[in-house]
């Protein structure tokens, strides 16, 4: 089991570390991962899928051979192996050991190589300037994000980037569903409190010399009955076509994918 002896988390933390820890014995108990099982975007479903294949497409067009990469808040490595191959070395990175237990036998299913890291996205354990790419999905709301950015600045080299897809905080229909799973006790209070915003890209923006954003999913509560007029594929599409033609409507998107580069010095 990879090393993850962290004594001094907060609370916070700790009652995130068991949520993920559970969810991933019982993944151990339904047999996964498997060689044949999907990763990435391909395990997101058809009508929410849009802002991970972009994310994966800025992955894959700034990966270089040889690349250093490190994927906080791996969990399982599902998001993990986009960066594997071409020499680079790619590290996943969690609280969840039993998580990163899956991470390591995914890869190894998928003839990938992944170092598993069990650690705090706050106190990264890695060395300062040693990454080219850090990759992020929907951890923001864990993490204090100033702390979390500093230590992201910290491990970047000069010329890396950071790439992120996660939700966004204001549309009121998914305020509400994540306000209802925190009343049922499936998602924590941060959940509520703490999904990135407005705000927290104007932080962003002021700790890296470019962000550059695209806005996913503003039409998504409307995914149901499309899917039963004209199924995933052609209900997948009309919702990406409403959200390139309606701009304005941005700031109430589902997901947001961004990527960071420019990191202004620490010095």
């Amino acid at each position: 089991m990879p090393d993850c002896t962290v004594v001094d988390m907060e609370h916070r933390k700790l009652i995130e570390r068991r949520y993920y820890d559970g969810k991933a014995r019982e993944g151990v108990r339904a047999g996964l991962p498997g060689a044949s099982e999907p990763v990435g975007a391909a395990t997101v479903a058809p009508l929410l899928r849009a802002p991970y294949v972009e994310f994966e497409r800025r992955v894959r067009e700034q990966l270089r051979p040889g690349d250093v990469v490190l994927d906080v808040g791996a969990g399982t490595g599902i998001h993990s192996l986009v960066a594997a191959g071409a020499q680079r070395h790619v590290i996943g990175l969690d609280f969840s050991a039993q998580a990163l237990l899956i991470a390591r036998d995914r890869a190894a299913a998928h003839s990938a190589v992944l170092d598993v890291v069990c650690g705090d996205a706050e106190q990264l354990p890695i060395a300062s300037r040693s990454v080219d790419l850090v990759t992020t999905a929907g951890i923001l709301y864990c993490v204090d994000l100033t702390a979390f950015v500093r230590e992201i600045r910290r491990v970047l080299r000069p010329h890396g980037v950071w790439i992120l897809v996660d939700s966004f905080d204001h549309n009121p229909i998914y305020r509400f569903n994540r306000f209802v799973g925190y009343l049922r006790g499936r998602r924590t209070r941060r959940a509520v409190t703490n999904i990135p915003s407005t705000r927290t890209l104007a932080r962003l923006r002021r700790e890296f010399g470019r962000v550059e954003v695209s806005y996913h999913g503003v039409f998504s509560f409307l995914g149901p009955p499309l899917r039963r007029l004209l199924g995933d594929g052609k209900a997948a599409k009309l919702l990406d076509r409403f959200d390139r033609r309606t701009p304005g409507l941005r700031e109430f998107a589902f997901k947001i994918v961004a990527t960071l580069s420019g990191p202004i010095s620490l010095e």
